[in-house]
C-alpha cells in the first residue's frame, strides 16, 4: 500500500478502540457541531513531535483521539504518558481547560524535580543547546 493509504488504514483499524491516553472509544469522523464527539475522532499522533525533530515515518506515528492529540501538543511522549495514566484516565471527560491547567502544573513540577538533579539538568541543557545548534545549521 502507498504510505497515505497505509496511514488511513491504520486510522480506520483503530476506530472503536480506546485512545491510548484517555481510554475513550475513538470514532471515525464527526460531521456534527458536537465538541465532545469531535474530540473522539481518531487522529494521527507523532510520538516524537515534528517540532522536536520527529518524522512522518510509520514508526513515529500512533493513533490517539483528537482531544488528547491536541492536549499533548509538543509535550514529549515519555512525559505525557504518566500524566495520561494518572490524571486523564481518571477524569477522561474533564473539560479541556481543566486538563490544560493540570498538565501545565505537572510539567512545572517535573521541571522543579529535574532542576534538583544537576546531572539531569545539565543533560537537558546540553540537549537544548544541540537543538539550537542544529536549527541554526539548517538555515
Amino acid at each position: 500500500l502507498p504510505i497515505s493509504e497505509s496511514r488511513n488504514y491504520h486510522k480506520r483499524k483503530n476506530i472503536g478502540r480506546p485512545c491510548p491516553y484517555c481510554r475513550r472509544t475513538m470514532i471515525g469522523r464527526c460531521d456534527e457541531d458536537d465538541a465532545y464527539k469531535r474530540g473522539l475522532v481518531a487522529t494521527e499522533e507523532h510520538i516524537t513531535p515534528r517540532q522536536m525533530g520527529g518524522t512522518d515515518e510509520p514508526i513515529n506515528l500512533m493513533i490517539a483521539c483528537a482531544r488528547c492529540n491536541n492536549l499533548r501538543d509538543t509535550v514529549p511522549f515519555d512525559a505525557f504518558m504518566p500524566f495520561a495514566r494518572t490524571v486523564i484516565q481518571k477524569f477522561p471527560d474533564a473539560p479541556i481547560r481543566v486538563l490544560r491547567v493540570a498538565l501545565k502544573q505537572y510539567l512545572m513540577d517535573l521541571v522543579a524535580v529535574g532542576s534538583k538533579n544537576h546531572k539531569a539538568l545539565n543533560r537537558a541543557c546540553s540537549l537544548s543547546l544541540l537543538c539550537v545548534v542544529d536549527a541554526l545549521d539548517e538555515r
